[in-house]
């Protein structure tokens, strides 16, 4: 590869090496602002995921909300953790960056909690909604093109069918898990 290759090849990893002469560890460029941003919509949706284990009045409300939570939020921590590290951020950086993500879905169930008893059902009703709005965007826009890319050679046929069987398996498991929790109590007048 000639040093044009190398330093296309490194802006696109969002890293720039100015010469081939001069071998210094990578600058985070670009990456930064794409970190932060990312940093930026989970602060959010942790934040918005506490404020609706806050709201919630039902015990099975709140074990579903908080299963929900604890079952990716460990997933989230370390993808930031990785792109953080990749991005160049010195360790002081990144623990001071999972800190304050660790602070925001504890601060919103604070916010939820406090607020639960005075605000209208309608909107504790537009907070669920923007919590599951930003579940799915996040899912939409970063999980899912990541796991099952359109054009990918590196993945087979098979393998991409066997991916969109497991996302459908794993969004119907989750559906019958509700419709079995919010049957019994429906069925408890």
């Amino acid at each position: 590869a000639t040093n044009s290759d190398a330093v296309i090849d490194a802006q696109e990893l969002g890293t720039e090496k100015s010469t081939a002469e001069d071998e210094t560890e990578p600058v985070a460029t670009g990456s930064n602002s794409s970190v932060a941003a990312s940093l930026t919509v989970l602060a959010i949706h942790s934040f918005v995921e506490g404020i609706s284990l806050g709201l919630q009045s039902t015990k099975e409300g709140t074990i579903l909300i908080f299963i929900a939570i604890v079952t990716h939020q460990w997933a989230e921590d370390i993808a930031v953790a990785m792109s953080s590290g990749k991005a160049g951020f010195s360790i002081p950086a990144r623990i001071g960056i999972s800190v304050f993500l660790a602070c925001a879905c504890p601060i919103g169930i604070g916010v939820g909690w406090a607020v639960s008893t005075s605000i209208p059902s309608v909107a504790t009703a537009y907070i669920f909604a923007l919590s599951g709005g930003i579940f799915i965007f996040i899912a939409a826009t970063e999980i899912i093109p990541e796991e099952l890319p359109v054009h990918s050679k590196k993945v087979s046929r098979l393998g991409a069918w066997s991916r969109i069987l497991s996302l459908t398996a794993g969004v119907a498991l989750l559906y019958m898990v509700m419709v079995v929790a919010y049957d019994k109590d429906a069925h408890n007048h």
